[in-house]
């Protein structure tokens, strides 16, 4: 069963935050997106505050579960894979003033330190600033800083969200794939959780997180963009992997979670089969179609005591 569509009545502010990117980008078509950016850009940039109400305990108990979670472990706090979901309009504001066309932005991973504690119905501080940007002929690279939390601690919660932007022709394969990842998990992974994802994957975590971006959810949209068929959030796998991990390795204790680094090494296209490997020794993880094959996404966690 998907994630019902009454959540979308929760995502007013990415959704507002999408429709402001693709203004903004309808403002800059004009340019030549193969032109190389001259604009000279500061950084770190300013901070950019918001104060938003913490996802609801509906959300939560749906966002678990699509997750393949046990809602039981949630009971008074908020998950810390569910993260984009209320920083996304600060998120997206920190990057407003870059000149680019931030529809096409694809996500590469993300460095998360969890401090404190995130609980349902405390309203939260989101700041967010741009960190660095790196960019060449073909692409361009952003780091982005991001503190969330309640008021009493406003940095519960840490991160770092490292983003990619391809320019001009040559930015992204035709297949979608960038550069093809080349890690796969350890001789020493084990397989920890096998999941089946439909077509419908991408339309569930949209509808539960806000970031209705049609390549998730849409296969002509998907196409026009170099998938052959909708991909998968990296941060729907990252949800995923977090959960498996506080089965497998957290005895069911998501506060153990201090710290998780993933990067996104490749698109994963819809429907799909994949398992999730853990090495619990070097504290790794990855996803991928078998204990041979290339990672689609390849992470590190820390676990507190």
């Amino acid at each position: 069963m998907g994630a019902s569509l009454l959540h979308l009545l929760e995502q007013r502010r990415s959704l507002a935050a999408l429709s402001r990117i693709a203004l903004d980008a309808l403002a800059k078509r004009g340019r030549d997106a193969s032109t190389p950016v001259t604009t000279p850009i500061t950084t770190p940039g300013p901070w950019v505050e918001e104060r938003v109400a913490a996802p609801s305990s509906a959300l939560v108990r749906a966002f678990v579960r699509d997750a393949g979670g046990d809602p039981r472990a949630y009971r008074d706090r908020v998950p810390v894979g569910l993260f984009p979901q209320w920083t996304f309009s600060a998120l997206s504001s920190a990057l407003s003033t870059l000149p680019f066309d931030l529809t096409r932005v694809l996500n590469q991973g993300v460095t998360v330190v969890r401090a404190g504690l995130v609980r349902q119905g405390e309203p939260l501080v989101v700041r967010a600033r741009l960190a660095s940007v790196e960019t060449d002929e073909r692409r361009a690279r952003f780091v982005t800083e991001l503190e969330s939390g309640p008021e009493a601690q406003p940095d519960a919660l840490v991160a770092r969200v490292h983003t990619y932007l391809p320019l001009g022709k040559g930015g992204v394969p035709r297949d979608g794939s960038r550069a093809r990842s080349a890690e796969t998990p350890s001789a020493t992974a084990r397989e920890t959780a096998v999941w089946s994802l439909s077509r419908t994957a991408g339309r569930d975590f949209a509808v539960l997180t806000g970031d209705v971006n049609p390549i998730h959810w849409l296969a002509p949209a998907a196409k026009m963009a170099g998938f052959r068929s909708p991909i998968l959030h990296g941060f729907a796998a990252m949800a995923r992997s977090i959960e498996a991990l506080n089965r497998a390795v957290l005895v069911g204790a998501p506060s153990r979670l201090a710290g998780f680094d993933v990067r996104f090494l490749r698109p994963l296209a819809l429907p799909a089969r994949v398992a999730l490997y853990v090495d619990r020794d070097a504290g790794r993880c990855w996803v991928a179609d078998g204990p041979q094959g290339p990672a689609y996404l390849s992470a590190s966690y820390e676990v507190s005591r």
